[in-house]
């Protein structure tokens, strides 16, 4: 049942929803598009964000990746394809695992990707194992509003000289009391315990022993992709009554989400994090 605490209300809600991603988003890609100069078109928008992202953290062949949360594959595939990466995709639900490695087998990427059933707050990978932890539209999930828990595991994994990068929602410091129930009411849809806190997130990076090489608001970047799951939401209100409990819920916050960024209430962020080389 979504709305019960933790990682089982995560892996039900991509489980009970898996089948609404796929029709109306992407069977590949289950995040926000990133809109520029580059990226016109919805498909585009979805592998946009993962070139920014994988530019961010200076991914090249041969970098040793944690995707961590990475859904059905999607940015592992295109890092090992695109970018002659090593990944090792982690994920607190089972049912996406036989979708991934679908993936990279006809990908061709097999070799070079592998997929496990893990909670990235608390790996079983050896200390200073990799050189990029990914994190795309998955660190929401993690413990807290300072995401503290998860940061400190990805240091612990971390090469010195490797980074963190991260692109999700957040939300500022203090909200207003109609934009606290607005995040409330997203969170709650998409079985997010709380959106990390931008400054909080930040501090917590920086007590932990990261640098912050990068700390940007692309909120802009992502609006289309608001608009157009908004749009969605609109276009299946007339059946959103007969949907299963968490495809509601789901259609629920396809709703929601456009007003917390509109409203301020939350932000979408790019953050890149480096630990120390010594």
């Amino acid at each position: 049942m979504i709305g019960v605490p933790g990682t089982l209300a995560v892996r039900e809600y991509y489980r009970d929803t898996a089948v609404q991603y796929r029709v109306v988003w992407s069977g590949e890609h289950l995040h926000y598009g990133y809109w520029d100069e580059t990226a016109a078109t919805h498909a585009r928008s979805l592998v946009r964000m993962v070139e920014v992202m994988a530019d961010a953290a200076g991914v090249g062949p041969g970098s040793h990746i944690l995707d961590a949360g990475c859904g059905v594959g999607g940015s592992s595939v295109w890092l090992a394809k695109s970018r002659g990466a090593v990944v090792e995709g982690v994920t607190v639900t089972p049912e996406q695992i036989p979708a991934a490695v679908s993936r990279d087998e006809q990908a061709g990427v097999a070799p070079f990707v592998r997929f496990s059933v893990q909670d990235y707050q608390a790996t079983g990978f050896p200390d200073r194992t990799f050189d990029v932890v990914w994190a795309l539209e998955s660190a929401c999930y993690a413990d807290g509003d300072d995401k503290a828990r998860f940061l400190a595991e990805a240091f612990r994994v971390l090469k010195p000289g490797g980074r963190l990068v991260m692109a999700d929602g957040f939300r500022p410091r203090d909200l207003a009391p109609r934009q606290e129930r607005i995040h409330r009411a997203f969170c709650d849809a998409w079985a997010i315990g709380e959106l990390g806190v931008w400054p909080k997130v930040q501090a917590s990076a920086t007590r932990i022993g990261f640098g912050i090489e990068e700390a940007r608001d692309v909120t802009e970047h992502v609006m289309p992709s608001a608009r157009r799951l908004f749009l969605l939401h609109l276009l299946f209100t007339p059946l959103a009554w007969t949907l299963p409990e968490a495809m509601h819920k789901n259609w629920l916050g396809a709703g929601v989400q456009y007003d917390m960024f509109r409203s301020g209430a939350g932000m979408y962020g790019l953050m890149v994090l480096s630990k120390p080389t010594v």
